[in-house]
């Protein structure tokens, strides 16, 4: 393990920072303050230069360099500076949430260059082997297992692949401890799930998905970063709002197979939501 003490006589600022080295990769061991108990640390970050590694985009070449000095391997370096992970929630089921969160992820990847795990949570997995064609080898059940007991998991066994570039897991519940080792194992960039929401205090964005469905809008009270009105317009949409227009061909294709095409009108609103959000994602 590469240990790293942060000692910025500041511990607000060291809790944010060491925050932020924890998400880039578990290979890290972070160590705040002045520790007797820490040991001999293989770098440290305190007032004299903290400059060379601020903020994290930059600190993290540096830090990159000393890991594959001392272990002789690489340390996964996230394309835009730090691992981000995206929640896409609903109150109620049917409101168009994993086509979203489909979309969302394919975007992100193919606007971004980014490596994107999509976790569709609560499903059997029939929606999305219909966009990819395809099922897993291995069960979730046995990636649980192998996660709990610390086995290693070829995470190929158990994703689907998508021809936009990202991976794709169904599962009807997942833990966050999972959720971590997928996000680490994979070295993942961003990892977009749907169906569950943030844990209080956990880093990321949710992305609250509402439902219009014959002028009645199921909405609720939520402290999601970003709403998002789906399928119809409604006359008391406000500017914190993003509209998704949904369109009859969006959904289908010419063989009769009920597919998402992503160059129509769904397709450009879930883009609008995917703009918006990586502009307004926390970076340090």
């Amino acid at each position: 393990m590469f240990r790293i003490r942060i000692d910025l006589e500041d511990s607000q600022l060291e809790a944010k920072y060491g925050k932020r080295l924890g998400e880039l990769s578990g290979s890290l061991d972070i160590v705040l303050g002045k520790d007797p108990d820490a040991g001999d640390a293989d770098l440290v970050i305190d007032r004299g230069n903290f400059s060379s590694f601020f903020p994290v985009s930059k600190g993290l070449i540096a830090i990159s360099d000393r890991y594959s000095e001392k272990t002789g391997k690489p340390l996964y370096r996230p394309k835009n500076g730090f691992r981000k992970r995206y929640f896409f929630t609903s109150p109620v089921g049917g409101s168009g949430l994993s086509s979203i969160a489909l979309v969302f992820a394919r975007l992100v990847s193919g606007k971004t260059g980014e490596k994107v795990l999509l976790i569709d949570v609560g499903r059997d997995g029939s929606f999305i082997y219909a966009e990819t064609g395809e099922m897993p080898p291995r069960t979730i059940d046995e990636l649980r297992f192998r996660a709990d007991t610390g086995q290693e998991i070829a995470m190929g066994d158990y994703l689907m692949s998508d021809h936009y570039g990202i991976d794709i897991l169904t599962a009807e519940v997942i833990s966050n401890e999972l959720l971590d080792i997928l996000m680490l194992k994979g070295n993942y960039d961003t990892v977009v799930t749907a169906g569950i929401p943030r844990t209080e205090g956990e880093a990321g964005m949710e992305i609250s998905v509402i439902n219009v469905k014959d002028s009645r809008m199921c909405d609720h009270q939520s402290k999601a970063d970003i709403k998002v009105i789906n399928r119809e317009y409604i006359n008391n949409v406000s500017e914190d709002r993003v509209l998704i227009k949904e369109d009859g061909l969006s959904f289908k294709n010419p063989f009769g197979k009920v597919m998402i095409a992503m160059d129509g009108d769904f397709s450009y609103g879930v883009e609008k939501l995917m703009r918006k959000a990586v502009k307004e994602y926390e970076y340090v």
